[in-house]
């Protein structure tokens, strides 16, 4: 029997679109793959595969069918989870970053939104192949969605999120709004800052208030907010759960995606600003991705991503900027947020 790693191998030496993915704190790497180079799109979210959907509705939303599909036991290889990485980059690059936020909070301060998320690109050398890099991020991250994505259309992705867009099935639908990072200690108690608890407040009211598009308000259970660990980060997150979905599932994505965890508040006015100030294309970083099935849709945000090609990884990181803000701290959350790609390198 070929093992997880080996059929990786065979699949990326085809050159054919695969996907291969981990659901949280699941002990099973499921893979969906071609034997052609067709390249699938949907614009209904009526399809049953594996899709990849940008951040921008505007642009085109892709699958791979899961007609042709094998299941693995994970791999259980010992890492050093307690190690630090730190990494240095240009002083130009903070200084442009530290500029964006200045001009988001002059929004903020003139009232045009009241949270906008601001993000950049990061591109290292690297001499791992994309197999070697999935691997090492499913390990390091049982917490998380985890996935490699490879299209010869498209490119190669791969990433490790933990926050949920939509999980639906006949009895249930449920969703998070997840705001906040720290980093984890397990010897000291998390202590959040009022600036924290603002955000993740705006995000949970946006959310409840798209939420009640869809479903009856009275219909709509919230927890939190409550701590949420993924790997060395900790974030504070609300849990939303509502009945099984009677509408179309592109109704649901439409009314949160993309949420004000990676837009803002409001949503239209902060995407136009992101568009205009962030000077580039996301693409699908803080898009969403994951299984649409007639039984289940079970959907994540794409964070914590990023983009491979020969030689280099560029990693996408991005930080929520409110009237609180403080712009030497938002750069320094982007900088942690890197690290959950950057130590696989």
């Amino acid at each position: 029997m070929n093992s997880l790693q080996d059929k990786l191998i065979e699949l990326w030496d085809r050159q054919h679109p695969f996907v291969s993915f981990r659901v949280p704190n699941s002990e099973e790497v499921i893979i969906y793959y071609q034997n052609e180079n067709t390249l699938y799109s949907t614009n209904d979210m009526l399809v049953s595969g594996f899709v990849m959907s940008p951040f921008l509705q505007t642009e085109e939303t892709y699958y791979i069918p899961d007609d042709l599909n094998e299941t693995f036991l994970k791999n259980n290889i010992p890492l050093d989870k307690k190690q630090e990485f730190n990494f240095k980059e240009e002083a130009s690059k903070r200084a442009d970053f530290i500029k964006l936020i200045k001009r988001a909070k002059e929004q903020i301060y003139s009232g045009v939104f009241n949270k906008v998320v601001v993000s950049r690109h990061l591109t290292f050398p690297s001499k791992k192949k994309p197999v070697n890099l999935f691997l090492a991020l499913e390990n390091l991250y049982p917490e998380t969605l985890v996935y490699l994505w490879h299209h010869p259309k498209v490119g190669t992705w791969l990433g490790a999120s933990p926050e949920q867009l939509i999980n639906s099935t006949v009895k249930a639908t449920k969703t998070v709004s997840l705001a906040g990072t720290q980093l984890y200690n397990q010897h000291k108690p998390s202590k959040w800052s009022a600036k924290e608890y603002e955000e993740q407040a705006l995000v949970t009211k946006e959310i409840t208030n798209d939420l009640e598009t869809i479903f009856p308000s009275d219909q709509i259970l919230i927890k939190g907010p409550l701590n949420l660990r993924t790997g060395n980060l900790l974030h504070l997150c609300t849990h939303f759960k509502m009945p099984g979905l009677k509408v179309p599932l592109q109704l649901l994505i439409n009314a949160l995606h993309p949420t004000p965890a990676v837009g803002g508040v409001p949503k239209k006015k902060a995407i136009e600003f992101i568009k205009s100030q962030e000077g580039y294309n996301r693409s699908f970083y803080t898009g969403f991705l994951g299984i649409i099935t007639k039984e289940k849709k079970h959907l994540f945000v794409n964070l914590r991503c990023g983009k491979w090609k020969e030689g280099e990884l560029t990693l996408f990181v991005g930080a929520g900027i409110t009237k609180g803000s403080i712009p030497e701290n938002e750069w320094i959350e982007t900088q942690r947020k890197a690290t959950t790609l950057f130590r696989i390198l």
